[in-house]
């Protein structure tokens, strides 16, 4: 999960494109962190993490929020919201 390189190179078969992405440790370490959330998809997503669910098998933001010890703030748009 924690890797010595602050930024990875992320290459989906399902992606047209590469993209960098910062690692899990910097993520980690970052006083406020604030994340952008928007579309119908990341709903369930973002209920998954308010929830705390997926303990067996947690997603790699869950990690970066629980291992975080500063301010975290998450923003959302109407369609990522959660009920």
């Amino acid at each position: 999960f924690y890797k010595d390189d602050p930024f990875i190179l992320v290459d989906k078969p399902s992606e047209p494109f590469q993209r960098i992405s910062v690692s899990a440790k910097v993520l980690s370490g970052i006083p406020l962190l604030v994340f952008l959330v928007t579309g119908k998809k990341k709903k369930s997503i973002i209920q998954q993490i308010l929830n705390g669910s997926n303990h067996n098998s947690p997603l790699p933001v869950q990690r970066i929020i629980k291992s975080n010890r500063g301010k975290i703030i998450i923003l959302c748009d109407q369609d990522a919201a959660p009920e």
